[in-house]
């Protein structure tokens, strides 16, 4: 038994070392893949360096999902950093990289779309959605709050035709009761009386 304990004991401490070994593997390649393709271009100048710097963390990958070409490891990213090397390399500005990318992959690229007629929903859509949501919402109020008084009114108009016709009952009822009490008084006159 003691003997069988100490087998499995091994076996797991062997499968946690080896799945430590490979993930401490896969990690450091995965920052030398990365780190490969900041320390591989060679610029002409500092500028050209900077320029392709902002501009790698500037354009999204097509294939990645919310992740730009500089923090990709996807083959279409080192393609689009090449590219972008290159452009930039030859002396064109950014706005010139970007409109290249831009034809060549389509809006989804850029983190900040152009506005034109395809991206006004993309630019202007959650606004005039929050507008509309605020214009229901005091409209909602507003023709709640109209219920309301017309309810008021209409309750004040009820109360006030129950007070006069409660009023009216009452002045009958008095009326009533005043003849109920001559009538007796004269009935139990007439009886003495008798």
């Amino acid at each position: 038994m003691i003997k069988h304990e100490a087998t499995v004991r091994t076996v797991y401490g062997l499968i946690i070392f080896i799945f430590f070994c490979f993930n401490a593997t896969a990690q450091m390649e995965q920052a030398n893949t990365i780190d490969i393709h900041k320390h591989s271009r060679v610029f002409t100048t500092a500028v050209y360096e900077e320029r392709y710097n902002a501009l790698i963390k500037e354009v999204r990958c097509p294939k990645c999902q919310n992740q730009n070409v500089a923090d990709s490891n996807a083959q279409i990213a080192k393609d689009m950093r090449r590219k972008i090397y290159e452009q930039v390399e030859s002396g064109k500005t950014e706005e010139e990289v970007l409109d290249y990318l831009t034809a060549r992959y389509g809006n989804f690229v850029r983190y900040t779309p152009p506005l034109d007629a395809a991206t006004f929903i993309l630019w202007y859509g959650p606004w005039i959605l929050a507008f509309a949501v605020v214009f229901f919402v005091f409209k909602r109020i507003y023709n709640q709050k109209l219920t309301n008084d017309k309810k008021k009114d209409t309750t004040h108009l009820e109360h006030d035709n129950f007070s006069q016709e409660s009023s009216a009952t009452l002045n009958k009822n008095v009326f009533r009761k005043d003849t109920v009490d001559l009538l007796q008084k004269w009935e139990t006159g007439i009886n003495k009386k008798d």
